[in-house]
């Protein structure tokens, strides 16, 4: 535990900042950091990692659990995927295992548990890939490299302090759909978002028939359908005001303004995301990186989940 520690530092991740106050004696220190030499010390079983999961309650919170015993502490350690089940603990003390919704996506589920409960929640998942959630941000750990990340709601207070024209609960669900699924799963994507009824960009595949939502309801197609379909096409995706799916392979070129007054930012994909926020002032521009990053594009500002990185100049609009 103490070599984790000292990786840890190294790294320059404080696992400190992220945890709730809760979480800062030294009894949920020490089970955090079990949990997390857990996790990555994945047991391989005939060259294959095995999923994992696992969330640590506060003393207030309840969490529907099935109940176990601590003889079946090892047992339950087998069962928890982290996309079905959880291992579940208050404090240190084990509780059995908590059974997630099967509609839901493991990394999305996780992190409204999280901000739900003021939790602390790991999964692994069968590349080996660990990551942590609580309500002050995640780490995501791939072959001993730690990355951190804000939450997401620091992401919506940036954005709202120059396009405080926008819904933030649309907003919010189009960031989980691209922070919590979309990344975890590297689909690298575009997603426009029209804030207004206007609709000139250029014509795709109609999606309009499937009734995709980045909020759907039980009876709509999942968030996990509507990422499979994605990640089978290029270009961008169109997002209604209200958040519906309206087409996608929408070929983003950029007008001849565009391209000589706007610099281009990182590859393709993420220009081309950066020409349509300046062609087309009425849209939030977000962009998911197949390698997980998410930035955020409007025709005032460009941020990342992490800061608001730059600030368009007024020839930028």
């Amino acid at each position: 535990m103490s070599l984790l520690k000292d990786e840890l530092k190294l790294a320059g991740v404080n696992v400190e900042d992220l945890v709730p106050g809760w979480a800062q004696g030294f009894d949920s220190q020490n089970q955090l950091f079990a949990e997390l030499l857990v996790a990555l010390n994945a047991p391989i079983h005939e060259g294959l990692i095995p999923p994992y999961g696992s969330i640590i309650l506060p003393s207030h919170a309840h969490l529907g659990a099935l109940e176990l015993g601590g003889n079946d502490l090892e047992l339950a350690r087998k069962a928890a995927d982290g996309s079905s089940s959880l291992i579940a603990f208050r404090g240190n003390e084990f509780i059995g295992l908590h059974l997630l919704d099967p509609r839901s996506t493991p990394e999305l589920e996780l992190a409204r548990t999280t901000e739900q409960l003021d939790a602390i929640a790991l999964r692994r998942d069968r590349n080996g890939v660990v990551r942590f959630f609580a309500q002050n941000g995640s780490i995501k750990c791939t072959g001993r490299q730690w990355r951190v990340s804000l939450p997401v709601a620091s992401a919506i207070d940036k954005v709202l302090q120059v396009a405080r024209m926008i819904d933030p609960v649309i907003f919010r669900k189009i960031l989980d759909f691209a922070y919590y699924v979309l990344s975890p799963w590297s689909i690298g994507s575009i997603l426009v978002w029209l804030l207004s009824g206007d609709d000139n960009l250029p014509r795709g595949v109609d999606l309009r028939a499937l009734d995709l939502s980045v909020s759907p309801t039980p009876a709509d197609p999942s968030l996990s359908f509507a990422a499979h379909l994605l990640a089978q096409y290029d270009g961008a995706t169109i997002i209604s005001k209200d958040g519906k799916l309206l087409r996608t392979q929408v070929q983003l070129g950029g007008t001849k303004e565009a391209q000589e007054v706007v610099d281009r930012f990182r590859g393709l994909r993420h220009t081309s995301a950066k020409f349509a926020s300046f062609d087309h002032a009425d849209t939030l521009v977000v962009t998911v990186s197949a390698d997980g990053p998410v930035t955020i594009f409007g025709a005032r500002c460009v941020s990342n989940c992490k800061t608001v990185r730059k600030w368009l100049t007024p020839q930028h609009r």
